[in-house]
């Protein structure tokens, strides 16, 4: 059985897809071109939108236990922290996009929420599927630098991981 796309929403789609022009479909398995295709996508949806105002963010870079490298954008409320909480945002991004590719739109919808709540909210990259089958030592580390006690992110709650 091959899955397709309801008929309404393509219909909804079509400027979109028009705008993106013309691509051949990923052969099953290609996750390379699946990843390509995606972020002309996503930044195209993303160009659509300015940044809500009033919100900063800040790159850090932590490393794992295993020796990787991850990607982490602490955002806050501009001239300030919030009120001492924070949020720990781990995006879903169907395991073979990482922020490099759908980033430009979490980046517009976390600044939205810190906007609107005045929480700020650490936003971690992960390790994508197939090259890392499992996030969970990505969220684990994770949790454990933000709560680390030399950084000002030690008084927010951490979820537990589920994985």
């Amino acid at each position: 059985m091959t899955l397709g796309i309801d008929e309404q929403i393509l219909a909804e789609m079509a400027p979109l897809l028009a705008e993106l022009g013309e691509s051949a479909p990923a052969a099953v398995g290609d996750v390379d071109a699946r990843r390509i295709s995606g972020h002309r996508m996503f930044d195209l949806v993303g160009s659509r939108r300015a940044p809500t105002a009033g919100v900063e963010p800040e790159h850090h870079t932590m490393t794992a236990a295993d020796g990787a490298s991850l990607d982490l954008t602490w955002y806050h409320p501009s001239g300030g922290d919030g009120p001492g909480s924070a949020a720990l945002y781990l995006h879903g991004g169907g395991m073979i996009f990482s922020l490099e590719q759908i980033g430009v739109l979490y980046d517009l919808a976390v600044r939205e929420y810190v906007a609107a709540s005045g929480v700020p909210m650490l936003v971690v990259d992960y390790r994508v599927a197939p090259e890392h089958p499992t996030r969970r030592r990505s969220r684990i580390a994770t949790a454990h630098w933000s709560g680390c006690p030399s950084t000002r992110r030690n008084s927010g709650s951490i979820p537990r991981d589920s994985g």
